[in-house]
């Protein structure tokens, strides 16, 4: 093939290919937003509600969008098969305002939950920037029966109702009796270079009953509680009736980097307060998948998680 002839090959070759080319858009339909709910009763505490509105996948992000997500106004009502009550809505920055109005008993019921709402703002904004403003519902502080408290309490069933303006969301949710751990105590790690650290031990003896779930958080000194984001939860499967001895990893807040050496040890000298839960089959299914899906650390060969 001589020189003229390959050129042409070339040019040909070209041509078919560039004929190929087509500019495709995919006209994205809108999709119809869907209420968010993320509530959590415990033992001797309110229920709290969070109510927010599906952000479109491919939208920009935003502190603006984030905080329009929330939905307002909704008529939100909770029971325990005894008693009803209907939930009244507050913004994240009036909490401390309605504790120091508050009578003592309510100063410490919702005294010990401030560390989590001041946690749910971002507290390492720079100078003259304000905080992130969230919205929930819970108790109506000027409507609450002092000799009848709406509380958490073990081995109640509870149910939600949620009506916002033609939708309705329903939800079911239990508190199991929980079984307290046995003991918990210190011990240095191996490491003979760092002796200022150390790992806390627990002993569990397990209900002979089948089918116990828990869930940890560890709190230090006048941290809030955090639960260890990739395995806070186990069930009894394996243990069942039995005592297990293990390590209770020290909790964090995933978005503010560990201390130099620490990671799931403690210092000498810390104040550790272990918050032990007991959760029903659903609530344990949903953070056993969340947690089995950050341990895959993004693996792309990993098989997707279901939640």
């Amino acid at each position: 093939m001589n020189l003229l002839n390959k050129n042409f090959f070339i040019l040909i070759t070209a041509l078919l290919l560039s004929s190929c080319e087509e500019e495709i858009t995919i006209d994205l339909p809108e999709s119809g937003g869907k209420m968010v709910l993320e509530g959590k009763i415990e033992k001797g505490m309110p229920p709290i509600i969070y109510l927010t509105e599906t952000i479109s996948f491919f939208s920009s992000i935003s502190v603006e969008k984030i905080q329009s997500a929330y939905i307002h106004n909704a008529n939100i009502t909770i029971s325990n098969g005894d008693t009803t009550v209907k939930l009244k809505e507050y913004r994240s920055d009036s909490i401390q305002f309605f504790l120091n109005t508050l009578p003592p008993i309510f100063k410490l019921i919702y005294g010990n939950m401030l560390p989590e709402f001041l946690l749910k703002n971002n507290d390492t904004l720079p100078s003259g920037t304000s905080f992130f403003v969230y919205y929930f519902y819970t108790l109506d502080f000027n409507n609450i029966n002092l000799s009848s408290i709406f509380l958490g309490e073990d081995g109640k069933n509870y149910s939600l109702t949620i009506k916002e303006g033609n939708r309705t969301l329903t939800g079911v949710t239990s508190i199991p009796v929980i079984k307290n751990l046995d003991s918990l105590w210190f011990e240095k790690t191996d490491n003979p270079l760092n002796d200022t650290n150390v790992i806390l031990w627990t002993q569990l003896t397990d209900s002979v009953l089948p089918g116990n779930n828990y869930r940890y958080f560890t709190r230090r000194n006048r941290e809030p509680f955090f639960p260890n984001p990739y395995g806070s939860v186990f069930d009894d499967h394996l243990i069942n009736g039995k005592s297990l001895t293990f390590s209770v990893d020290r909790g964090r807040n995933r978005n503010v980097e560990n201390e130099p050496g620490t990671g799931r040890t403690f210092n000498i000298g810390d104040t550790v307060t272990v918050k032990w839960c007991a959760i029903d089959r659903d609530h344990y299914l949903f953070w056993r998948s969340l947690e089995a899906d950050r341990r895959s650390v993004g693996n792309p060969f990993g098989s997707p998680t279901i939640i």
